[in-house]
């Protein structure tokens, strides 16, 4: 799925396969669904928020940068977060494939929830 616009506010899903895409300059994205089979994900929001939830555990290393704004992420009993108005980044290595996070004014929320 790959989506580009100056404004928009995306939310995707229910959505289980294929590599996401998308740069807005100005509003949300949210993604949710079995993401287990994800292995391509670049999300660049301009001003606006990120929030990814799985149902699934999945295999990405996560790499989120913000200038500001809340980054939150959990992953394999670990969670982090940072707050601020510095840029700043998060990394997690160690999966099949890679996710690329970008808010430059806006919040992070990267997070499994329910499912298995």
């Amino acid at each position: 799925m790959r989506a580009d616009t100056a404004r928009a506010t995306f939310v995707i899903s229910d959505f289980a396969d294929g590599p996401i895409s998308t740069s807005i300059r100005s509003g949300d994205v949210d993604v949710s669904g079995d993401l287990s089979k994800l292995r391509r994900v670049r999300v660049d929001t301009g001003n606006g928020d990120i929030k990814v939830v799985t149902q699934t555990a999945v295999s990405l290393d996560l790499e989120a940068g913000q200038r500001l704004g809340q980054g939150h992420h959990r992953r394999a009993g670990r969670a982090g977060r940072a707050a601020g108005t510095q840029s700043r980044g998060s990394d997690a290595r160690g999966g099949a494939g890679h996710a690329k996070l970008d808010a430059g004014s806006g919040d992070i929320e990267f997070r499994q929830s329910g499912g298995r």
